[in-house]
C-alpha cells in the first residue's frame, strides 16, 4: 500500500508538503510481515498504545523526537545512521497513524526534490502486544525511514519497507546472505536465512545481558577484594605470632644444639615447626652433673698469681676475662640443671659468681 505524503504542483512541477505539517504513517488494518511470519495489527488500541508511549518518553529532558532516517540505515551498523527528520508529535486519524516531522537539511531536500515520496514505521519486537495464531500489534513505534517502497513489510526489527523491483535501485535491492552471516545466525540461535537486523537485535540482547551480569558482578568483586586484604593482614598476623613462638622454642631448646647453628634451627622451626619440635625433643639432652660437678669447663683461677712480661693493667684484665667465664659456666649449668631462661641463669649465675658460689 503506497502512503504518498507530498502532491506535486501541476503548474510548477514542485513538491508540496501537506498543509499542517503531518505525514501518513501507518494506515489501519492487517498486515503480513514475510520476514518474521507474523501479521501487524494496526488498530486504534495499537496507534493509542504508540501515542502514549510517546508521550511518556517526550517528557524526557532534552528529547529530539523520535528519529526519521533514510532507508531504515540506522539498523544497519555498515551504513550512516544520519537524521532526515524528528517525530516532534502524533495523532490517531480515521485512516490510521499520522506524525509531524521536523526535517533536517538532508532530508528536507530529500523530500522537497521528490528523492523520497514516502515514509514507513518501524517497531521493535519487544514492543509488540502477542495476540496469538501469529498476529502481533504494535505497541510503541521504535522510528521512521523514508523509503519509495512502504508495505509495512520487511525485516525484523518490523521495518516496513518492501524490495523494490528496480534492480537499478541499489538502496533497497535484496543481496546474497553471506555464508559468514549464515554462520553468525545460526550461532545466535537463528536461522541461517535470518536478517542482518535480526542477527543485530540478537546480539543487542547478548550485549545487555553481558553487562548486566558485570553489573551483578560488582559487590562480589569488591568483596573479594575484601576478604584478599583480611587474608593478607591474617597471613602477616600469624607470621608475627610464629616468630614470637619461635624466639620461646629457641630458648627452651637451646641445651639441645650449639649456639653457633641457632639460626639454621630457627629457619627450620618457622618452615615446619611441629616437625622441629619433635625432632628437637628426640635429641638427648646433656648429662646432669652430681652434686660436687657443677664446672664444665676449666676456670682458672689466676686472678692472684703474677702477670709474666705483664703490665699493671693485665692482671686487671685477667681477672675480669676469668669473672666472666666463671659466670657464663654457672650461667649454662643452670640452664641445663634448673631449665632457666638463658637471661634469667645469666642473672642468677653473676649473682652467684659475685657472691663466692659456682667458683
Amino acid at each position: 500500500m503506497h502512503l504518498p505524503f507530498f502532491n506535486r504542483d501541476a503548474a510548477t512541477g514542485a513538491f508540496v508538503p501537506p498543509a499542517d505539517g503531518f505525514y501518513h504513517l501507518a494506515p489501519k488494518g492487517e498486515y503480513p510481515h514475510p520476514e518474521s511470519g507474523l501479521v501487524q495489527v494496526i488498530d486504534d488500541e495499537s496507534i493509542v498504545a504508540m501515542l502514549n508511549r510517546f508521550g511518556e518518553e517526550s517528557k524526557a529532558p532534552n528529547f529530539p523526537g523520535l528519529l526519521v532516517d533514510f532507508e531504515h540505515f540506522s539498523y544497519d551498523t555498515d551504513k550512516s545512521s544520519e537524521a532526515a527528520g524528528w517525530i516532534t508529535e502524533m495523532q490517531n486519524r480515521a485512516d490510521g497513524l499520522w506524525a509531524k516531522v521536523r526535517w533536517s537539511d538532508q532530508g528536507e531536500a530529500a523530500v522537497k526534490n521528490g528523492r523520497y515520496r514516502l515514509i514507513s514505521p518501524v517497531w521493535l519486537p519487544t514492543h509488540v502486544q502477542q495476540l496469538g495464531n501469529k498476529r502481533v500489534r504494535p505497541l510503541r513505534l521504535d522510528t521512521a525511514g523514508l523509503t519509495n517502497a512502504p508495505n509495512l513489510r520487511g525485516m525484523v526489527p518490523l521495518s516496513n519497507r518492501a524490495e523494490s523491483n528496480d534492480p537499478a535501485d541499489t538502496k533497497t535491492k535484496t543481496q546474497p546472505i553471506p555464508k559468514r552471516m549464515k554462520s553468525l545466525c545460526t550461532a545466535l540461535g537463528l536461522s541461517a536465512d535470518a536478517s542482518e537486523d535480526a542477527a543485530l537485535a540478537e546480539l543487542t540482547k547478548l550485549k545487555n545481558r553481558a553487562t548486566t551480569a558485570e553489573a551483578a558482578l560488582e559487590p562480589g568483586n569488591a568483596r573479594v577484594k575484601e576478604l584478599e586484604t583480611e587474608n593478607t593482614t591474617l597471613k602477616n598476623r600469624t607470621a608475627e605470632m610464629l616468630a614470637a613462638v619461635v624466639e620461646q622454642d629457641l630458648v627452651k631448646y637451646s641445651n639441645r644444639f650449639k649456639p653457633e647453628s641457632k639460626e639454621a634451627w630457627k629457619k627450620q622451626l618457622l618452615a615446619n615447626r611441629t616437625g622441629t619440635i619433635e625432632l628437637l625433643e628426640s635429641l638427648p639432652e646433656p648429662k646432669a652433673e652430681e652434686e660436687g660437678e657443677e664446672k664444665i669447663l676449666p676456670m682458672h683461677n689466676r686472678a692472684n698469681a703474677k702477670t709474666p712480661l705483664g703490665t699493671p693493667g693485665d692482671a686487671g684484665k685477667a681477672k675480669e676475662a676469668a669473672k666472666a667465664k666463671a659466670i657464663s659456666n654457672r650461667a649454662q649449668t643452670l640452664m641445663r640443671r634448673e631449665g632457666k631462661t638463658a637471661s634469667d641463669a645469666w642473672r642468677q649465675a653473676e649473682a652467684d659468681v659475685n657472691a663466692g658460689l659456682g667458683q
